[in-house]
């Protein structure tokens, strides 16, 4: 089963409790479950204990979670170089985007390459860790913004990992490399009932940084030329 949630929590830095929302596949078509959840923090391990109920309040089903907090070594340092251009690795429609030096996020295009899906106007800017005593390798920073014409829900496999990602949305970014290559993913949420579907995650590789195309843009047929055009 594809599971996707987002919720809010308040800490008092070794314990946490909260709730939010979880979207899954029912019927081949995305289904909302709210949730609710406690968690504890003992060194670098997570233990959490998840509720899932459906919109009308009836509990569907408990799981229990245990998990490490440290992040692979794949994971940026926080002061990493995040700018260039990226394009979506899920979907060919989805319009590029370009992320500058101070953070702001815009969708972006280049001849030849016609996206449709999926403008944004967001901006990153760094969460606040000095309440939480955990261990993280890597650039996880948070994003709010605005998006529009990204309803996926017609791509059978974007149902529930993307789904419609229209509306404001809030959330977070995480950045990663793989040899020379960097990745990012952004998990994105949305108010519910205000946007029937709540929660959203998005992928993309960097192909052009500092107006040169980077060792991965040949697979996504970018240039040199296609960089400076950017």
């Amino acid at each position: 089963m594809s599971l996707h949630c987002q919720g809010r929590f308040t800490t008092n830095i070794t314990e946490a409790s909260g709730g939010g929302y979880c979207k899954r596949t029912a019927d081949d078509a995305p289904a909302v479950l709210s949730t609710g959840f406690d968690l504890t923090l003992d060194g670098d391990a997570i233990n959490l204990v998840i509720r899932y109920s459906d919109t009308a309040g009836g509990l569907v089903s408990t799981d229990s979670i245990g998990a490490m907090t440290r992040l692979d070594r794949s994971y940026l340092d926080s002061d990493a170089d995040l700018t260039g251009v990226y394009v979506s690795t899920q979907l060919g429609s989805v319009r590029w985007l370009s992320i500058d030096s101070d953070g702001v996020v815009q969708d972006t295009s280049a001849d030849g390459f016609e996206k449709f899906r999926c403008r944004i106007d967001a901006f990153i800017s760094p969460f606040d860790f000095s309440k939480v005593r955990v261990s993280y390798d890597g650039a996880i920073q948070g994003i709010s913004g605005a998006w529009s014409d990204c309803d996926l829900t017609d791509q059978a496999g974007l149902r529930v990992l993307v789904g419609d990602a229209s509306g404001q949305n809030d959330g977070a970014v995480r950045f990663y490399d793989v040899g020379p290559d960097r990745y990012v993913d952004a998990y994105l949420a949305r108010d519910y009932p205000v946007y029937p579907d709540p929660v959203s995650r998005m992928n993309y590789a960097r192909v052009c940084n500092q107006g040169l195309p980077t060792p991965i843009a040949s697979q996504y047929n970018v240039d040199d030329n296609v960089c400076n055009d950017l």
